[in-house]
């Protein structure tokens, strides 16, 4: 089901995996960060000093590390998106349901993930959410409960080997369609489902939170054991 693929491109010192949606229009960026090769407390004055604290009082290396790509990733997609704005104006706030967003506009929106070694970043002219997954061994019997019926079948209908990455593929992009209204694990994950109406491989979502249409895709990321998948606000 997927069709997007990643191209590496060069950033500072930085391999940034990239690929773009023509069908939404959307950017989405990734970093291994384990070719990242400076160490997290020599970002101190090229992050925000929130962020730059938030990842001070993270215990593992590899979750500093992902915050740090995510910076990274930031910093690139703004700088190449919208170089008419000064990085003084990248001012990032976050709504009441967690959700970031960039103050004193609503013509960039963009969204952050990250799993395993990978951080991502999504760029969208329109409200946005992106996951990625790192596929690992699954307990079926959350899908039993918490996805839709048919999407429970469908997984079950793959070999023992495929089960685990249909329920990633699934989760994905339930993942990123929450990100994208906006509301968090409040909406659940059975009252929503997607529907590729005309065969070409943009996913029409089906629900009742709110009267926005929603449209979402998947990625063929570059790593396998991954998934990855983005949900827009339309209309």
């Amino acid at each position: 089901m997927a069709n997007v693929s990643f191209d590496a491109v060069e950033f500072q010192d930085y391999r940034i995996l990239r690929a773009y949606s023509k069908e939404l229009d959307v950017e989405v960026l990734a970093i291994n960060v384990e070719s990242i090769p400076e160490v997290p407390e020599t970002f101190r004055n090229r992050i925000p000093e929130d962020r730059y604290r938030k990842m001070l009082r993270y215990h593992y290396y590899l979750d500093k590390m992902l915050l740090i790509g995510n910076e990274i990733l930031f910093e690139y997609g703004m700088r190449q998106n919208f170089p008419e704005m000064e990085s003084r104006q990248w001012i990032r706030q976050v709504d009441e349901a967690g959700k970031p967003y960039l103050e004193g506009t609503d013509l960039i929106y963009f969204n952050m993930s990250h799993a395993g070694i990978y951080s991502a970043c999504a760029f969208s002219k329109k409200p946005v959410g992106l996951d990625i997954e790192q596929i690992k061994p699954i307990a079926l019997s959350i899908a039993k409960r918490y996805y839709c019926r048919s999407e429970y079948e469908d997984i079950m209908e793959h070999s023992d080997e495929g089960r685990s990455r249909r329920f990633y593929q699934y989760w994905v992009l339930k993942e990123s369609f929450i990100k994208a209204v906006g509301l968090g694990l409040s909406i659940p994950l059975n009252q929503f489902s997607f529907h590729d109406k005309a065969h070409s491989g943009l996913l029409h979502v089906e629900h009742n939170v709110n009267e926005g249409r929603y449209l979402s895709q998947e990625f063929s990321f570059c790593d396998s054991q991954y998934e990855m998948a983005l949900c827009i606000k339309d209309s």
